[in-house]
């Protein structure tokens, strides 16, 4: 796109997205995430604000331990189980947001933006 042609305000020009995994004997990984393009805004006050860019990753790790005989053998509970650990922005990032003067206006405050941050989650799950 050339000069941000066919774009709507505020929409990125440039932005990549992944997704992929891998899974052997009962572990995995997924992992999926992304990036998008820095952009400017022009606002009704006159001036503009600049959109930072930005990359996000999300991952998930887990075990089957029905894959894992042994295991279950000796702890019969674990029979349709996984355990995972899932995070979620492993980046911890976010859209700096600034005006002209370079200050970044109230509505745009990383607690606004992204209140969670990165979030970490461990689970287990059980079929019975």
């Amino acid at each position: 796109l050339l000069d941000r042609g066919g774009l709507s305000i505020g929409e990125t020009a440039d932005s990549l997205e992944f997704e992929g995994g891998v899974f052997y004997r009962g572990t995995g990984l997924r992992f999926q995430g992304g990036w998008t393009d820095a952009y400017s805004v022009p606002i009704a006050s006159g001036g503009s604000l600049a959109f930072s860019d930005r990359w996000t990753i999300n991952a998930r790790v887990f075990i089957n331990f029905d894959s894992r005989q042994t295991l279950v053998e000796q702890a019969p509970l674990l029979r349709g189980g996984r355990l995972f650990m899932s995070v979620d922005n492993l980046t911890d990032s976010y859209v700096e947001v600034s005006d002209e003067t370079g200050a970044t206006p109230t509505a745009y405050q990383r607690g606004y933006q992204n209140p969670l941050g990165r979030v970490v989650q461990i689970g287990f799950q059980k079929q019975f």
